[in-house]
Formats: C-alpha cells, sequence, structure tokens
C-alpha cells in the first residue's frame, strides 16, 4: 500500500510524456513511476545506494562521473519531506 501523497504524485506522473534519455536522480529500479510515464524514452536510475535498486550508484551531491550531453532530461521524484511538485529538465545534461 502506498502513501496518500504518493498516491497522488503517481497520478500526476501518468500525465506526463517524456522523450529521449532520462537521468532519474534518486531513482530506483524496483518503483513504480516508471512504467507511468509516457513517451519514448530509457530511464538510467541514480542512488547513493545500490540497495535500492539503480542503474548508477553515485552521490548526487558530488561531481556527476557521466559525460555531457548524455541525457535528454534530469528527472526527481519528490522524497518523503519534498514540496508536492515534479521538475523534469529538458535540454542537454
Amino acid at each position: 500500500m502506498i502513501s496518500i501523497i504518493r498516491h497522488l504524485e503517481y497520478k500526476k506522473i501518468s500525465d506526463l510524456k517524456i522523450d529521449g534519455d532520462v537521468l532519474d536522480l534518486g531513482g530506483s529500479t524496483k518503483s513504480g513511476y516508471h512504467q507511468l510515464l509516457k513517451g519514448e524514452h530509457k530511464i538510467t536510475t541514480v542512488n547513493i545506494n545500490k540497495e535500492y535498486g539503480c542503474d548508477i550508484v553515485f552521490d548526487i551531491q558530488k561531481k556527476f562521473p557521466l559525460e555531457d550531453d548524455g541525457f535528454d532530461s534530469v528527472w526527481k521524484v519528490p522524497q518523503k519531506f519534498d514540496t508536492f511538485s515534479m521538475h523534469s529538465y529538458n535540454g542537454n545534461i
């Protein structure tokens, strides 16, 4: 069972469409929201702890060990105490 806030976030996500290569900051390959996102995309998840289930492990508060222009969008779903907003930064990251 998911929380009310997570349910509302998932509802909002299901209305979004993102195309291209997406970097999901703090994400997990185990989460359910990737399937809700519309569009033609490939999602790469990043997390500080490999036990969360991610594609790449690193601390997002430090220099990213990624090539320039490697992603079309950067995605972060709010965590427990974040405000209710979602951000997608379209452009070369």
